[in-house]
């Protein structure tokens, strides 16, 4: 009886400070008063926003240092409040660090945000957000959400990358924007890169998935050598400062007695793909895999 492979994996090409809540402890802000448990990213896109202005924006920010980069999360009176909030998953325990909104003119289309972490305005305009004056730690950040509907809820990751010498100037983050296509896979709709405090975008990412296979296949041990881990920037599709960039991350795991959808955690998963390549450069990358998505 050949064994049964479970795999979860990621395949891609690209491609703080915390304020703990207490029990009794809530976060006042001017729209809201936020209680332990309130988490923006449950919170489900408004369909009577879907092409508004208004609505839940999802995203990533990055300290120009690297040292802080979190989720981040805003809430444009998507239930008729104005407030944002960063994530901070470690697989344990779920920090929830706030910040109070407020409207910076009369057109309602440009808001500020700030908190004990730091603060950030926000330009909105035709549904997409622009992010500047970001200072997070007390340090210049760089931080980009992108527009969550109704029929494409969406969830971020975290990750970042380096050289293998010592060319510096090829440090950065790469965070993965993820919707839900079925119960056992979520596509990565969005890539956004921070390199040098620049950022870039890359959106046609349909190599990018984060997938479970739960039921035996027949032929399953040679699952590996049949699902090609292939680059989103063949052909030249992905460019970084006009160049193809490439990104590859793959984790999986093995077990021979799960014959249903119940799988490890992502913390278990096994790492065997994690390389980059961009203008002559190479090295490796990482992902923090406490803020992968959960299956149901």
């Amino acid at each position: 009886m050949k064994k049964a492979l479970l795999y979860l994996f990621i395949s891609a090409t690209f491609i703080q400070c915390t304020t703990d809540q207490e029990d009794e402890t809530t976060v006042e802000n001017q729209n809201l008063t936020y209680e332990k448990g309130l988490d923006l990213s449950t919170q489900l896109p408004n369909a009577n926003f879907d092409t508004a202005n208004s609505g839940l924006y999802v995203g990533t920010a990055v300290s120009n240092d690297l040292t802080f980069h979190e989720r981040l999360y805003i809430n444009i009176y998507n239930d008729n409040h104005i407030n944002a909030q960063f994530l901070i998953n470690k697989f344990t325990t779920a920090s929830y660090v706030y910040l109070q909104g407020s409207v910076l003119n009369a057109d309602k289309n440009t808001y500020e945000f700030s908190g004990e972490i730091g603060s950030f305005k926000l330009q909105i305009e035709n549904n997409e957000a622009t992010i500047y004056d970001a200072i997070f730690d007390n340090k210049q950040a760089v931080a980009n959400v992108f527009k969550s509907t109704s029929k494409d809820p969406l969830t971020s990751t975290t990750g970042t990358f380096s050289a293998n010498s010592t060319d510096h100037d090829a440090t950065g983050a790469w965070d993965v924007i993820y919707t839900k296509t079925d119960e056992d896979r979520f596509n990565g709709s969005i890539v956004s890169i921070v390199l040098n405090n620049n950022s870039y975008t890359i959106t046609n990412s349909e190599e990018l998935y984060y997938r479970r296979f739960c039921n035996p296949i027949e032929g399953s041990e040679n699952l590996l050598s049949r699902i090609i881990c292939r680059a989103l920037s063949e052909n030249d599709v992905a460019q970084l400062a006009g160049l193809p960039i490439n990104f590859k991350y793959r984790i999986l795991k093995d077990n021979d007695d799960l014959p249903t959808c119940d799988y490890p955690t992502a913390e278990d998963l096994v790492e065997n793909q994690n390389t980059w390549s961009w203008n002559g450069r190479q090295g490796t990358i990482t992902l923090d895999r406490s803020t992968l998505p959960t299956f149901n």
